[in-house]
C-alpha cells in the first residue's frame, strides 16, 4: 500500500481526522500563520459597548468568532451573519446559535444575502481581523450601507522548513497560501486542497497546480474530499 504524504498547512488539525484516516495517509502539520488575538482594554471595552445595543454585525472568521465569545459580558441582542464551518460552529457552542440570522460559505452570496436582511437605517459591524479580504464590506458600502470594520487579532507568517516530498498540500486560508508560496517553491503536478472559494482563488492567481475545492468549508469534508482525490 503506497503511503501518502500530505502537508497541513494550517494552525490546528481538528480533533479525530488522523483518528479517522485510512492508515496509508501521513499528515505533516506545519503551520504557515500565526494568529494573535487583541486585548487591549479599548478594544474590548468597544466590544461591550455595543453588546448593550441591538446591533447588526458580520464574521467572516473563526478567529473573530472565538474573539467576540471571549471578550463579551454577556450574550448580545444581536443579528450576526457570519460563514458557514468553523465560525458559525463558535457561535453555536457558546449557545450564540439564535443570534444568527444568515450564513453562508461563499462572501460574495453572504453579502447579497446581507443587503436583503440588514436594515441600512443601522449601522453594520464588520469584526475580522487584520489581514480579512474586503468583499463584503465594499459590495455593502456600495449598497449604500454603513460599515465600521473592528480588527480583533493579526495575522504573522511563520518561516517553515520542508524536507519531504509532499503528495498533497492542504490550505485552510489564504494568509496560509501567501506565506507558504513566499516561502517555497513546487512542482506543477502536485495537487493543492483548499478548504473553500476565497482559498481556494488566492491559489489561482499564484500557481498552476491542479486545485481542489471542498464542497463545504469544514475540515472533516476538506479530509473527505482528499480521500476520494487519492482513490
Amino acid at each position: 500500500m503506497k503511503r501518502i504524504n500530505l502537508l497541513f498547512t494550517g494552525q490546528e488539525l481538528d480533533e479525530n481526522i488522523l483518528e479517522e484516516l485510512p492508515i496509508q495517509f501521513y499528515v505533516s502539520v506545519l503551520p504557515f500563520i500565526k494568529t494573535e488575538l487583541l486585548s487591549n482594554k479599548h478594544l474590548i471595552e468597544q466590544l461591550n459597548f455595543i453588546i448593550e445595543s441591538e446591533c447588526q454585525v458580520i464574521v467572516t472568521s473563526n478567529i473573530a468568532a472565538k474573539w467576540i465569545t471571549k471578550y463579551a459580558t454577556n450574550i448580545p441582542n444581536w443579528k450576526i451573519a457570519c460563514m458557514t464551518g468553523k465560525t458559525k460552529d463558535v457561535f453555536v457552542t457558546n449557545e450564540w446559535k439564535n443570534l444568527i440570522v444568515l450564513t453562508d460559505q461563499k462572501s460574495e452570496l453572504l453579502a447579497e444575502n446581507i443587503e436583503k436582511v440588514f436594515s441600512k437605517s443601522q449601522k453594520v459591524y464588520f469584526i475580522t481581523g487584520e489581514s480579512h479580504l474586503n468583499i463584503i464590506p465594499l459590495y455593502l458600502s456600495k449598497k449604500g450601507f454603513d460599515i465600521e470594520t473592528i480588527i480583533t487579532y493579526n495575522t504573522k507568517e511563520v518561516e517553515q522548513n520542508m524536507e519531504v516530498n509532499y503528495d498533497g498540500i492542504i490550505f485552510l486560508s489564504p494568509s496560509a497560501v501567501k506565506s507558504f508560496f513566499r516561502q517555497h517553491k513546487i512542482s506543477i503536478e502536485i495537487p493543492l486542497f483548499a478548504i473553500g472559494e476565497t482559498t481556494a482563488a488566492a491559489l489561482k492567481k499564484i500557481v498552476f497546480n491542479p486545485i481542489i475545492t471542498s464542497p463545504k468549508p469544514t475540515q472533516k469534508i476538506l479530509f473527505h474530499t482528499i480521500q476520494q482525490f487519492f482513490k
